[in-house]
């Protein structure tokens, strides 16, 4: 709700929305190739958070993670349906209602092993991560209701004919067929975007301040950077003021061995200090299920690295309290050994 609200009442960015559809028509009107183009809202001070390549002080950008665009100039949303109703208790009895099935077939199997089922329930699922934008502070929603509805709270009776009252299903023994793993489509799992109050860095400036530095040194390394948000069910994966932690996972090789090496540095806005994890995983196989794996430990383990799942691998942690960052670039570079 609070997306549409931000889309529909911020000019410049339903704009911005709407240039795809215009500029296709435009497009076509010209018989030109077609691609789906957007014209970015002209605003000032924009933040942008992003997975890209950069070739001088161009920048191609791969996945956007986030962005701080114009923000809202209300503070709530009312949203208004009929199927909205104050449930009241009341003190009648609760009515179930058997289900009777006239003309019941007995389940034969199928024989014939072409028109079996299929199970693609087990495939992997690639889990693509949610788009966040700054809405500071988001609108409060609230809930307006239409009418009310009774609750009864009372005793439990069946009733074999009528209408309301949850449904009593009687139990059926079945036969099914043996599934066989097939499916040749690999399903992918899109999230929605996701509203946060602050994008800028979450206590990570210094760190990419740094990286940035080393960076530089392009006849020494390769380096390549990414944000990872923290799995959630735990309470270490989230901010006090409910912001989901992020953690920067930075990609270095050293061109004179090739050796490749992985720093984790874990966003502390709230001030509680972590050492940066330096790991390395030359000719290591599933190089991603390891790093999950990692990552997971962490949360886990509430904000500490998990020295088990690291044994298996060999790792520097490095502190870095009141250190500027070109200090912690020099330290980090003593440890990429």
């Amino acid at each position: 709700m609070r997306t549409f609200a931000w889309l529909y009442f911020s000019p410049q960015v339903k704009a911005s929305f709407e240039s795809t559809y215009t500029l296709l028509a435009l497009k076509r009107s010209k018989k030109e190739y077609l691609k789906l183009e957007v014209q970015l809202p002209d605003i000032l001070n924009t933040h942008i958070r992003f997975r890209g390549i950069q070739k001088g002080d161009k920048f191609l950008i791969l996945q956007w993670l986030g962005s701080d665009l114009e923000g809202t100039t209300f503070t709530d949303i009312e949203v208004k349906h009929k199927a909205f109703k104050k449930r009241i208790v009341a003190p009648g009895e609760r009515k179930y209602r058997k289900s009777f099935k006239e003309d019941a077939v007995g389940n034969i199997l199928n024989d014939d092993l072409t028109e079996r089922s299929k199970q693609d329930a087990n495939q992997q699922v690639q889990h693509i991560k949610s788009t966040q934008f700054q809405l500071g502070p988001p609108a409060n929603i609230h809930k307006v209701y239409e009418g009310t509805q009774e609750v009864n709270q009372g005793d439990i009776y069946i009733s074999n004919q009528g209408q309301g009252g949850a449904i009593q299903k009687q139990e059926q023994i079945v036969r099914l067929d043996e599934s066989t793993y097939g499916g040749n489509i690999q399903p992918i799992d899109f999230k929605t975007l996701e509203v946060t109050k602050d994008i800028r860095g979450q206590g990570l400036e210094k760190f990419i301040k740094m990286i940035q530095m080393l960076v530089t040194d392009t006849h020494k390394y390769q380096v390549s950077m990414n944000f990872v948000y923290f799995p959630l069910g735990r309470k270490f994966s989230l901010l006090p003021n409910g912001i989901r932690k992020i953690c920067c996972l930075v990609y270095i090789q050293i061109r004179m061995n090739n050796k490749e090496f992985y720093v984790f540095e874990v966003a502390t806005p709230d001030g509680k200090t972590l050492s940066t994890l330096i790991v390395e995983l030359t000719n290591k196989t599933n190089k991603e299920l390891h790093i999950s794996k990692i990552i997971k430990g962490l949360v886990l383990n509430s904000g500490s690295w998990k020295t088990k799942e690291l044994s298996k691998f060999s790792f520097k942690r490095l502190k870095h309290v009141n250190q500027d960052p070109y200090e912690w670039k020099i330290g980090l570079e003593s440890n990429l050994q």
